[in-house]
């Protein structure tokens, strides 16, 4: 049948077959990007195993719901070989980007939305291997850098190879594209709802969703979770208080000021990242230089600021679990968007979902510690505003407040934050696309558009 087709066009037996058809190519999508999520962090494990514990003699903390160590450990050599990891691991992964797919440059995400928006969905075949590799190299040597990007890209990926090969057309192609972000997203981050609301979300800057796409989406998204959580747990990625719940009102007025200061940090991301981005673009020397470049900086801060390093999922837990003081806390608010900005932005290839998330977790910990500081007597759960920041941050830099609202939920386990979450993740969503209405860069991911008509996909 003519896969073109719409359902006003064709009969009523057709069409389901044309629907059937969909769902069976979306279960496949969400059961490959399941098996990818799987390898890639096998991939990045081994990576970081070879270039930090093997080679640096070092180990951040990581993750109980990974079965990792939560405990730092630092070998007879200190921190001072890890900027030899950070700059040779970014070396390898700019050179594979240079040499083999340009497209795998950065987070990845951006570059789903650009072929949807531009390429009929079509991603080259090069595209996951590499992507996979060269981020597996920027994130295990200790690259700034989150694995949530790259798997979008990856599962996104093979779902476009899985459409041409079947000689889809563009608008199938773009729909299976889709379903591949979200299988890729909810099954790294644990998440399948807020993956598949994000994948129909994240195409626009303005309140703007692909609804037609979401019955597919959340279909790859909760197959990918189910197959993944067969071999990872299915407990959420962090660990709060089971019994953590919004019952002050009055404590709504705090929450406000969270959103506000989310919407303001949020607005100022941009700025740093796609400035530090624009200054190697103007810089006239081959990729793997400034990446490498970028690599050796960023391994010099991480002698001071080790929490900058990867992903940083384990410090979050220990973030979570007041573990960081205040005062580290607000220098990691500025070190780590720097770090990010100088990893990503060099032209290695990693994610920048989970260092957001990061920074969210911090600036809610921060706004709770010094109100509390204030007002001794409030005694404000930290982990309540570490969860609503993590959301508030994203759905600002990002625009997409429904998603993040959903992801951090999911992520933390934190339903009962329902409430103070929607108040904060729609003030900074406002606040941020106030701010940053005239600006060249307003969100993170600079190829989405403002809404369906601007759009080549609906012209």
């Amino acid at each position: 049948m003519n896969n073109n087709l719409h359902h006003n066009t064709i009969s009523s037996q057709d069409w389901q077959l044309y629907i059937t058809r969909m769902v069976w190519y979306c279960v496949l999508i969400g059961i490959l990007g399941a098996v990818a999520s799987l390898i890639f962090n096998g991939m990045v494990h081994f990576t970081s195993y070879i270039f930090l514990n093997l080679f640096a003699d070092y180990s951040p903390p990581g993750l109980p719901s990974e079965g990792q160590n939560t405990i730092e450990y630092i070998g007879g050599s200190g921190r001072w070989l890890i900027p030899v990891s950070t700059t040779f691991g970014a070396f390898l992964s700019g050179w594979l980007v240079y040499r083999f797919a340009a497209e795998t440059e950065g987070a990845g995400t951006g570059a789903v939305i650009q072929a949807y928006h531009h390429n009929g969905g079509k991603i080259r075949a090069r595209v996951p291997i590499i992507k996979a590799i060269a981020s597996a190299l920027t994130i295990g040597s200790g690259g700034a850098a989150g694995r949530q990007g790259p798997m979008a890209q990856i599962s996104a990926g093979l779902a476009s190879i899985i459409a041409s090969s079947q000689k889809l057309s563009d608008r199938d192609r773009r729909l299976l594209v889709l379903a591949g972000l979200a299988a890729g997203i909810a099954a790294i981050f644990r998440s399948p709802f807020g993956a598949a609301i994000f994948a129909i979300e994240v195409l626009y800057f303005g309140m703007e969703f692909e609804a037609r796409m979401m019955i597919y989406t959340t279909i790859s998204a909760v197959t990918a979770y189910a197959i993944n959580g067969i071999f990872m747990g299915w407990t959420p990625i962090f660990h709060i208080s089971p019994d953590l719940t919004f019952s002050e009102p009055l404590n709504l007025l705090w929450f406000i000021i969270l959103g506000v200061l989310a919407g303001l940090y949020g607005s100022m991301i941009p700025k740093v990242f796609y400035g530090i981005r624009d200054i190697f673009k103007r810089w006239y020397a081959p990729a793997y230089i400034k990446s490498a470049s970028a690599g050796l900086l960023v391994g010099l801060l991480a002698l001071l600021f080790p929490q900058i390093l990867g992903g940083g999922y384990g410090w979050i837990q220990q973030i979570l679990d007041g573990q960081v003081g205040l005062a580290l806390i607000l220098i990691l608010l500025i070190v780590k968007l720097l770090a990010m900005s100088l990893t990503i932005g060099s032209g290695a290839s990693g994610g920048i979902f989970a260092p957001s998330l990061f920074t969210g977790v911090l600036l809610g910990v921060a706004v709770a510690s010094v109100i509390n500081l204030i007002f001794p007597g409030l005694e404000l759960n930290i982990q309540s505003f570490a969860v609503v920041g993590m959301a508030a941050v994203f759905a600002g830099v990002a625009r997409v407040p429904i998603a993040a609202l959903m992801m951090a939920v999911e992520m933390t386990g934190g339903y009962g934050l329902i409430v103070p979450t929607m108040i904060s993740v729609m003030i900074s969503y406002m606040v941020q696309s106030s701010l940053s209405r005239n600006e060249r860069y307003k969100t993170i991911y600079e190829t989405q558009v403002l809404d369906r008509p601007e759009s080549p996909v609906h012209h």
